[in-house]
């Protein structure tokens, strides 16, 4: 079984408190939307878990059946064994095919600089290519594909190195309803089948009700609530956290927020 536990995160921008006491557990199969408004520190969060940003206090340890680590104390190579992350804005440079975009997410595990990428690491990225059904765009300039194609090549990227954990920052934020519900069904399934832990900054409260197994409430920094959907899509939570009136539908067991005006 996998989990991922933080324990008493706090972080600062400044004198500016960003996380208060964040205190969380995590397990395997499941996808965890991290969810509140705009600035309450959602995205500062998916960034201190994987140090990119250092916490004041804290700790962040992910088990496994054969490890236990702080991830804090880890290197970068050894933190990309075990996250796969896409940001909330990923950089696009002309000139760059699928395959090169994909190839960048092994570039941390290369063993040996002067002989390059092994035949292992090729057959992954193949691997990646043919799940995501992008073979096509192999050679194709990455700023040539729509937005949907592009937001694909980015989750081959993020799991090139089979990782544990994978950090998704608004990934369905520039997509249409079609490619956000083609992109939210393939990490779902991904996530299930390789027993990852997914934590996923997302603002759609309808997507979220879909696809979320669980959701994090955040506000001004601190965790209000982690539990089942059922449990807080209720109109009083929703009303807390986002200062909004809202109805909610029930159908097929999925719960639909309609907001009042």
């Amino acid at each position: 079984m996998k989990t991922l536990t933080i324990n008493n995160l706090n972080f600062n921008y400044g004198n500016k408190k960003v996380l208060k006491n964040i205190s969380l557990q995590f397990q395997e199969k499941k996808v965890i939307g991290i969810m509140g408004m705009n600035g309450c520190g959602k995205s500062t969060l998916l960034k201190n878990i994987i140090n990119f940003l250092h916490p004041i206090t804290g700790e962040v340890i992910f088990k496994s059946d054969s490890l236990e680590k702080n991830i804090i104390n880890l290197s970068p190579n050894e933190r990309a064994k075990i996250f796969g992350f896409i940001p909330q804005k990923s950089q696009l440079v002309d000139g760059f095919s699928v395959e090169e975009v994909i190839t960048m997410g092994k570039v941390s595990q290369l063993k040996n600089m002067w002989k390059g990428f092994s035949n292992q690491d090729y057959d992954d990225i193949n691997k990646q290519l043919s799940r995501f059904k992008i073979e096509k765009f192999k050679y194709t300039d990455i700023n040539k594909l729509s937005g949907g194609e592009q937001q694909r090549v980015f989750l081959a990227r993020a799991l090139v190195n089979n990782p544990d954990i994978l950090l998704l920052d608004e990934p369905t934020s520039a997509l249409d309803i079609h490619y956000s519900i083609e992109i939210m069904n393939i990490i779902k399934k991904i996530v299930k089948e390789n027993s990852l832990i997914c934590l996923i900054v997302i603002h759609d409260l309808n997507l979220a009700s879909l696809f979320c197994d669980e959701v994090v409430f955040m506000k001004n920094g601190e965790i209000f609530y982690h539990n089942d959907i059922n449990t807080l899509f209720k109109e009083d939570i929703l009303e807390e956290i986002y200062n909004f009136k809202c109805d909610i539908l029930e159908k097929n067991g999925i719960k639909y927020i309609i907001p009042k005006i």
